[in-house]
């Protein structure tokens, strides 16, 4: 009995993820998208731009699983696995999300996203993870915080009107802005209509720009 049940609750699992996985496709570049509505802009980080779904959470990871922020002392962030571990954990039934090496292929329109982690500093005595996709393009792209969507290291302002473009090496940029541990890289299915991916994951809302 325990096995026929075990059989019944996956069968719908099952049909989700082939519907899913039937559909997918790589999101095109379009900062536009993400950075003109101030709303949008503001209610949607890096990690629901990496999973190209704008649903106006300010996502963070574990937070779709648990409904709550798991790593209150930043221990997601210092151990090995932990950001992996919390975005596994959110993306398990839908987006078919997986772990691969730096240069490995993803699947036929599949989307390839790298997180990596700011580590504590003098300046900045706290841990912060972030998050970045490849368009099909082929190029890096991001979108930090509530700042704008970018293909550059850092979007353009009055002080630097034309920073690095990030093209294909998106380690090196992440770098450049600190996030220089646990660089670990992934697969998922999602969609090419931008924000429309609708990935699992949830947040306590923006904070106040």
């Amino acid at each position: 009995m325990n096995r026929l049940l075990a059989f019944i609750l996956i069968i719908p699992m099952l049909f989700v993820n082939i519907a899913y996985a039937e559909t997918c496709s790589v999101a095109d570049y379009n900062a536009n998208y993400w950075n003109i509505d101030a709303t949008r802009k503001n209610s949607n980080n890096c990690y629901n731009y990496a999973f190209n779904t704008a649903n106006n959470t300010f996502a963070i990871p574990g937070y779709g699983k648990y409904g709550q922020f798991v790593c209150p002392d930043d221990c997601c962030f210092t151990q090995n696995n932990g950001i992996s571990s919390l975005a596994l954990g959110d993306m398990w039934l839908m987006s078919g999300l997986r772990k691969i090496s730096p240069n490995e292929n993803c699947p036929v329109n599949h989307t390839k996203v790298m997180s990596a982690v700011h580590p504590s500093q003098p300046l900045q005595p706290w841990y912060d993870a972030h998050w970045y996709r490849q368009d099909s393009n082929g190029i890096w792209s991001h979108k930090a915080g509530y700042t704008e969507a970018t293909d550059r290291v850092i979007p353009p302002n009055a002080n630097n009107p034309n920073p690095t473009f990030i093209g294909t090496n998106v380690e090196q940029a992440a770098n450049e802005l600190g996030y220089t541990e646990h660089h670990q890289f992934y697969c998922y299915c999602g969609r090419n209509t931008q924000g429309g991916s609708v990935a699992p994951i949830d947040g306590k809302g923006p904070p106040n720009p």
